[in-house]
């Protein structure tokens, strides 16, 4: 074997060590430790003896080594938080479940005649606020003016009904709000929509949830609520009768009989 040969195959060695350290290759093969250290031995015992390895030189090799090992244990505890991460995320996002959330949304699906409830925010106040449906085409296929609206969130609900009062089909619809001062001046908007999640899945790294049979990325969700805290929010409890009335009220009874 040609020293020069043996040399090559050793640069070509270091190479592939610090490609493959940082990610690994499609089959899974990687050039360990191990590898690395025979093709030394055997440019050591092909070298020319009128002219061997320096001392500089092999350091400089033995060095490469090393970091070509750092780098391995670096991606493997990558790896492992990476790892970590996904579990985490996986437990966390269970808690999803049964809440009602708020995600960002341009589109509203009409099911069965009924359609989600959307949510808009003014960055301003707004004398004249009109909501618009329009279909896949992107006609507009209902509108619905609403009153004056201050800045801040505002909820319409929209009955699957077009312009002329006649129910459309089931779809998708896009939905878009224009709103304007007394001047003219347009107010700027951000729209989303609300539901309770229905289920969970996990897809190319990330959580998914399942909204109105609508799958949605947790990235978009905007807010996050427990609907039954909402509907027993308001209730006022049933006054406590003291054991007095409770007495007077058997006393009653047993008078009746």
């Amino acid at each position: 074997m040609n020293i020069n040969d043996v040399n090559q195959t050793i640069n070509v060695a270091q190479t592939s060590q610090r490609q493959l350290a940082t990610s690994n290759s499609k089959d899974g093969k990687e050039l360990g430790k191990q590898d690395f250290l025979n093709l030394l031995m055997t440019q050591m015992s092909h070298q020319d003896p009128m002219d061997p390895m320096n001392t500089d030189s092999m350091m400089q090799q033995m060095a490469s080594l090393g970091t070509v090992e750092q780098l391995q244990n670096l991606n493997a505890k990558t790896d492992s938080l990476l790892n970590y991460q996904e579990q985490l995320m996986r437990s966390g996002s269970a808690d999803f479940l049964g809440k009602d959330v708020e995600v960002r949304a341009k589109e509203i699906q009409l099911m069965n005649g009924a359609s989600a409830p959307v949510s808009y925010e003014l960055v301003g106040d707004a004398d004249e606020v009109v909501i618009q449906i329009m279909n896949d085409i992107g006609d507009v296929v209902r509108q619905i003016p609403q009153e004056a609206r201050s800045q801040g969130h505002h909820n319409v609900l929209w009955d699957g009904m077009d312009n002329e009062g006649d129910p459309l089909t089931d779809g998708t619809y896009s939905v878009n709000v224009v709103a304007r001062t007394q001047e003219g001046a347009f107010v700027d908007t951000l729209l989303s929509k609300s539901g309770q999640v229905q289920d969970i899945r996990f897809e190319g790294g990330g959580a998914q949830i399942k909204v109105n049979n609508e799958w949605i990325s947790t990235g978009d969700i905007k807010g996050l609520g427990d609907k039954t805290d909402r509907r027993f929010a308001q209730a006022q409890p049933m006054p406590l009768h003291t054991e007095l009335q409770l007495r007077q009220a058997y006393g009653r009874l047993r008078d009746q009989e």
